[in-house]
């Protein structure tokens, strides 16, 4: 009876990790900066880190969690481009600017609304000038 009640107890002690399982990737993304000496960026995330580096280009790291326990769907959203940024340069003021992709819908697995943290790490030459 002792050994019964000892195994559910680890059941539940070893199981419950997995209920609040959580998958998670880095992408990276590269930039060259065509002439502009300023940058300007129009991400959704809610964590944004800048880190001067020297160099010409602007390397931004992004790592995506999402809080289901699905590999394959953090994957497939991935490779779609969900988290691709866009970027345009203004000639005339030497801007260049960095942009999420708009209108993202809601991730829904089986009813389950799949939350999604998205945390940008810039890495900006010494050289430029961030708003």
């Amino acid at each position: 009876m002792v050994f019964r009640a000892f195994a559910v107890i680890l059941f539940f002690v070893f199981s419950t990790p997995a209920i609040y399982a959580q998958v998670s990737k880095t992408i990276h993304q590269t930039f060259t900066l065509d002439n502009a000496d300023k940058i300007t960026l129009n991400l959704d995330s809610k964590v944004i880190n800048y880190k001067e580096t020297k160099g010409t280009r602007i390397l931004v790291e992004t790592k995506i969690t999402l809080s289901l326990p699905n590999q394959s769907l953090l994957d497939f959203v991935v490779n779609n481009g969900r988290y691709k940024l866009t970027k345009t340069v203004d000639a005339t003021s030497r801007e260049l600017s960095l942009s999420s992709q708009k209108n993202k819908n809601v991730i829904v697995v089986k009813g389950q609304e799949c939350r999604e943290d998205v945390v940008h790490t810039i890495y900006v030459p010494s050289s430029v000038k961030r708003f």
